[in-house]
């Protein structure tokens, strides 16, 4: 944090709340003699805090990533083991020293075009927890009066007030503790705002219109400039440019699903020798 120049509160507040899961990792693993730390790697302060504490005591250190789009450093402590998500993931972690282990994806579909006409289609909406809802409401009208999108199925982010949504107009609220895959499979497309379950969209076959100017951020995690989604804009047909735009050789070339795998055997030889080692 100090070569980083912190200079604001909020980054002096971080770095007490990480020394304060260190201190109480230290006095635990002292007790405790934990065989060996298995994690979901995030920049959570305990989270780092642990990996750090383990690291000082020699204890291997497994940690499970997701990173869909962009590759991230490896943790300021030693990883032996790390599960990826996909296959560029596994290399970089190979490049670092690390044992990269291949996650299963599950759902790995072709692309459901053509997108149905817009009297049978039915569209999704992903929110995130930044969303500008009376921004929402009056993209929604605009989605109705301008290009006759009016049955959407608005998936909240988790834990997210959904009374707040309560005047989207020609919009069905669901609930966010549904199962993304059974949102996914009763949708004909979605529109998203900056959501990492773009990926599990597409994964799924469903067309993805990114809306920007919704929320904080633009274009998050690249999906929009690595071409693998439909930016809105109002000169787009419905559905017309949505099938035109996913079975383009454009879409094809960039989203590759040889990334993933759906193959268990790798991560279930891993975790058996981990649980192992920790009876």
């Amino acid at each position: 944090y100090r070569e980083a120049g912190i200079n604001h509160f909020t980054e002096y507040a971080r770095v007490f709340s990480v020394f304060f899961f260190y201190i109480a990792w230290k006095a635990f693993f002292p007790r405790f003699k934990p065989a060996g730390v298995l994690l979901a790697r995030t920049n959570d302060p305990k989270r780092l805090a642990l990996g750090a504490v383990a690291d000082e005591c020699g204890i291997s250190v497994s940690a499970f990533t997701v990173e869909r789009v962009a590759l991230r450093n490896t943790a300021p402590f030693r990883i032996q083991t790390q599960f990826c998500w996909s296959k560029s993931q596994a290399e970089f972690a190979g490049r670092q020293g690390i044992n990269p282990v291949r996650m299963p994806v599950p759902y790995i579909s072709g692309m459901k075009t053509p997108v149905p006409a817009n009297e049978k289609a039915v569209y999704g909406f992903l929110l995130n927890a930044k969303c500008d809802v009376p921004m929402i409401e009056e993209f929604l009208r605009k989605l109705s009066d301008m290009h006759g999108v009016r049955n959407l199925q608005v998936r909240p982010h988790p834990g997210f007030d959904e009374s707040r949504l309560s005047r989207l107009p020609n919009a069905t609220v669901c609930d966010w503790r549904e199962p993304l895959k059974d949102f996914l499979g009763r949708i004909d497309a979605t529109f998203a705002l900056n959501s990492n379950a773009i990926i599990d969209a597409l994964l799924q076959g469903i067309p993805v219109v990114y809306a920007s100017g919704l929320d904080t951020h633009f274009d998050l995690h690249g999906f929009v400039s690595g071409g693998i989604v439909l930016p809105y804009s109002d000169n787009l047909r419905f559905p017309d440019s949505v099938t035109g735009f996913f079975e383009s050789k454009d879409f094809c070339d960039k989203w590759n699903t040889d990334e993933f795998t759906t193959d268990v055997d790798g991560e279930r030889a891993v975790l058996n020798r981990i649980s192992g080692s920790m009876e």
